[in-house]
């Protein structure tokens, strides 16, 4: 007996401690009968499930959640009955008094009766509504991230897609100044791909301009954008383009990544332009300020020399009667060479000059040393060294005058612009050794008119001096005839003698006239026809005067031709013009009556006029 009740003492101590743990444990425990009824639980389990003890004892658990979840429930319940394997960390949501939504962490398993029966369910349960939600909001925020990134990624796709449809170079450097990418416009101008660069700094800054790229790129940190600047980079054949740049700064705050985004664009071929149109224009404007050739040639092989960055430029000229070629204009960066080539001759049948000459076609050679006509004689003789040359030919209309010759470019190659930028002044060149020729012919021109002008002098002052003074002297000789005539009736000598005289005088007419015309004064052309008219009457009676002697029919021919041929005295007559202009029209309008013209005069006051 003594026994037995130290051992019922032992044990409700036992159980006495085991549920002052069950109660005190923050975890909920419940058991419930094998239908799923809740038959015992402790106050945590009211916390999880929040409601109070008496809303859930025999309660069944279906109660507390959606169908979709007690569905759930049932389902794992049976399993547990069924296979005897308990389960654990289970979530199902129930829905609390408050009509919350709660996330419960149930594990269950077997009761066993003491004959080892099944009679119910025992389990724990906790509320992981907030460890759920946070784990829900960071997948969400996960989900969120993995959006933006990939719209960032496709964002990025479209940009780099967009950019290369930009028609002008672009290239984002990091921050390192590392290419990070380049379009393709970038590589059509420059010759470099995106693979060739990617990760290295683009050699393309002129080593005359590194500290102007230190300095912009200062500039470009502290502003962080530069609209516009002018400046010059290389390609990777090594040319140099004239180039307008943009820079920004551009970041990338989701990864924290930042650069520069740099826009060039080529204006080589504008500047190029505008150099040669102002070349043209000063060319053009200069030519009357430079009235010898020579110094013309000069200034035009000056101008090209700084168009194309040469070292020299002459204007060779064709000697066709000699068959030489020799240079009448020329620019050195040595004066002394410029001084001693102008004294230099070579057969036109030698050299690239020649070959210019004969084939009528422009000519590039890079290499001098590889072409088999390049002669260096000249070179030898003014002590010049030519490494590059483009010739172009000087055409004067259907033939060949002369080539235009550059050498020794700067910076780069001869290419198909300096080939136009020459073709283009030899245009001028040509005209300007026309213009210079015609002048020389215009010169030569005027000395031979002024010296026939000097003949003609002499021979007007030769024919005044043989002619006047003979008729003069006939004149005097007439008149002293007639007074010793007087004893003899004039009607037989005076006819004569008058007819005589008028010839006489007929003839200092012709003189003077003839003087008038070579001396470009003015003579009236009725005088003249009126002197012949009196001429060929003389003839007449003269004839007339041989043949029947003077007398009446001399005179009588005389009157007659006088009343045909010469003119009658007219009275002044006056005129009243608005009757006049009606009679004409009313003449005149028959003659027009075919054509579609209305004519409406319209007459007013006007004084008469005398004719």
């Amino acid at each position: 007996m003594a026994q037995s009740k130290g051992k019922q003492e032992k044990e409700s101590f036992s159980d006495e401690r085991y549920r002052t743990f069950i109660e005190t444990i923050h975890d909920g425990v419940y058991e419930t009968d094998m239908h799923g009824n809740f038959i015992y639980f402790n106050k945590a389990f009211c916390r999880v499930f929040g409601y109070p003890p008496e809303e859930i004892l025999h309660q069944n658990f279906s109660k507390f959640m959606d169908r979709a979840n007690a569905r759930k429930a049932y389902d794992a319940f049976s399993k547990v009955w069924i296979t005897h394997q308990g389960f654990s960390d289970i979530l199902w949501e129930i829905v609390d008094k408050d009509k919350k939504v709660r996330v419960i962490e149930l594990s269950a398993s077997l009761i066993r009766n003491k004959k080892g029966r099944k009679v119910g369910f025992r389990g724990v349960a906790r509320d992981v509504t907030e460890k759920i939600r946070a784990q829900e909001a960071l997948k969400e925020s996960e989900q969120r991230y993995q959006k933006a990134y990939e719209a960032s990624r496709r964002a990025e796709r479209w940009a780099r897609s967009l950019l290369d449809f930009v028609p002008y170079p672009m290239v984002v450097f990091s921050e390192e100044g590392k290419v990070t990418y380049l379009n393709p416009a970038f590589t059509e101008t420059f010759g470099w791909e995106l693979s060739e660069l990617q990760g290295k700094r683009i050699p393309y800054v002129p080593p005359d301009l590194e500290e102007a790229f230190r300095e912009d790129l200062a500039r470009l940190k502290q502003e962080k954008f530069i609209r516009r600047i002018e400046t010059r980079r290389l390609t990777k054949d090594g040319r140099v383009l004239d180039v307008n740049m943009r820079a920004a700064l551009i970041s990338r705050d989701d990864i924290g990544a930042r650069g520069e985004l740099v826009i060039l664009r080529d204006i080589t071929e504008e500047k190029r332009i505008a150099r040669n149109n102002e070349a043209l224009l000063r060319i053009s404007t200069s030519l009357p300020a430079h009235p010898d050739l020579e110094e013309l040639l000069d200034y035009i092989s000056a101008e090209v020399k700084g168009l194309v960055t040469a070292e020299g430029v002459v204007v060779i000229l064709l000697d066709e009667e000699k068959g030489e070629f020799f240079f009448k204009g020329a620019a050195y960066d040595d004066h002394m060479t410029q001084k001693r080539i102008k004294e230099m001759r070579f057969p036109s049948s030698r050299g690239l000059a020649g070959k210019v000459v004969a084939t009528g076609e422009p000519l590039i050679s890079n290499d001098t040393s590889r072409e088999a006509d390049f002669e260096n004689l000249v070179d030898q003789a003014v002590g010049f060294q030519t490494r590059s040359i483009l010739e172009v030919p000087l055409r004067s209309r259907d033939r060949i005058v002369g080539v235009l010759c550059a050498m020794n470019k700067k910076h780069g190659p001869f290419d198909q612009w300096d080939v136009e930028l020459l073709s283009t002044l030899s245009g001028t060149v040509a005209l300007s050794i026309e213009n210079a020729r015609f002048a020389d012919e215009l010169k030569r021109a005027y000395q031979e008119v002024s010296s026939l002008n000097r003949a003609k002098d002499r021979v007007i002052n030769h024919l005044s001096h043989e002619l006047k003074t003979p008729l003069s002297v006939l004149l005097s000789s007439l008149k002293i005839l007639k007074r010793r005539l007087r004893d003899i009736p004039e009607k037989e000598w005076l006819a004569t003698v008058e007819r005589a005289e008028r010839n006489l005088n007929r003839l200092l007419e012709i003189q003077y006239q003839a003087e008038d015309i070579m001396r470009d004064r003015r003579y009236s052309a009725h005088r003249m026809m009126s002197g012949l008219l009196e001429c060929c009457a003389d003839a007449l009676e003269a004839l007339v005067a041989e043949e029947t002697g003077e007398g009446g029919i001399t005179a009588r021919i005389r009157e007659k031709i006088d009343e045909l041929f010469l003119a009658r005295p007219r009275a002044m007559e006056r005129i009243d013009l608005a009757g006049f202009v009606r009679r004409r029209l009313e003449v005149l309008a028959p003659a027009f009556s075919h054509r579609r013209v209305k004519i409406r005069p319209s007459y007013g006051d006007a004084p008469p006029v005398c004719l």
